[in-house]
């Protein structure tokens, strides 16, 4: 098995018959897989921890179950890739593109998710919490609209979720300015304020206060 370079230049060469396990093995002896072409790549469930790849596109390729954890992984392209339930933990991602690709159960703990691109709808369900950053974050909504993010938004689960973050809210296909909310979701929120009031009146009303300053910067 030959990895190339993106260019056509030969990184590793591997008696490994797939590419999954002559990967495994390169990232064992330290190879630099920096600017690899791995588009199409079936790597569900490797084990990459560790690897080296700045610049190296995983366009399309099937990553499930993947970890690559303690991974420097700046300026990937995992455009249209399946990540789900991969482990990006501690890891560099720093300027990735991830537009296209299903996030769903990714994990994220600690990683650096400074200016990475995404555009599908699973990212919400990803706990960007524990990302050690995740400032300038782009989510591109139907390909379209750029939202920029500094910090983790509000993701509120209910009938109908919603995010809500810099002055914006994400809910029902639509992304809005916070100062100029559909009725109908202005009803939804000051219910959901009046809820946590009633639920919660002296220990954590302030709750309430900031999702209200969220919403109304």
């Amino acid at each position: 098995m030959i990895i190339k370079s993106i260019s056509g230049k030969i990184i590793y060469q591997s008696y490994k018959r797939t590419l999954k396990l002559a990967l495994e093995e390169g990232v064992a002896k330290k190879i630099d897989f920096s600017n690899a072409d791995f588009r199409y790549a079936k790597l569900s469930g490797a084990s990459l921890d560790g690897i080296k790849a700045t610049g190296a596109s995983f366009w399309g390729g099937d990553l499930k179950g993947a970890d690559l954890g303690l991974a420097d992984l700046q300026r990937c392209d995992f455009r249209c890739a399946n990540l789900e339930a991969i482990c990006f933990a501690q890891s560099d991602l720093s300027g990735a593109d991830l537009r296209g690709a299903y996030c769903g159960g990714m994990i994220v703990e600690e990683a650096l998710l400074k200016d990475i691109q995404v555009s599908c709808p699973s990212i919400w369900n990803v706990d960007l919490a524990r990302a050690q950053d995740m400032s300038g974050l782009v989510y591109h909504h139907l390909g379209e609209k750029k939202w920029r993010l500094k910090k983790m938004p509000w993701v509120v689960r209910g009938v109908d979720d919603f995010i809500l973050g810099e002055g914006k809210c994400l809910w029902r296909g639509g992304i809005y300015q916070a100062t100029n909310l559909p009725l109908e979701l202005e009803k939804k929120l000051s219910h959901i304020k009046t809820s946590i009031d009633r639920l919660f009146p002296q220990k954590i009303s302030h709750i309430a206060k900031d999702l209200s300053s969220r919403i109304y910067p």
